[in-house]
């Protein structure tokens, strides 16, 4: 599911099957899935490289930005100490 199906080079996003590749130069690689319905929404980031994951769920119907976009990243760098 991780294989590279399409690939955006100049965002450093690939995308495999339902899931998302990321190659950032701060955090390394992380492949990441997300969910959404009306009132709930989650995100799962896999850092394999490093060995760890994160998973946020959330009971909020406004909270997509900081679910898919912020929290993650932000743990991330703490347990990375970046």
């Amino acid at each position: 599911m991780w294989t590279v199906t399409e690939s955006i080079p100049q965002y450093k996003i690939s995308l495999g099957l339902t899931w998302w590749i990321f190659d950032n130069s701060d955090l390394g690689r992380y492949i990441c899935h997300f969910g959404n319905n009306p009132g709930f929404c989650s995100i799962l980031f896999i850092f394999p490289d490093q060995k760890f994951g994160i998973n946020i769920l959330c009971n909020g119907m406004f909270a997509q930005e900081a679910v898919f976009n912020k929290i993650p990243l932000e743990i991330a760098d703490i347990l990375l100490k970046k």
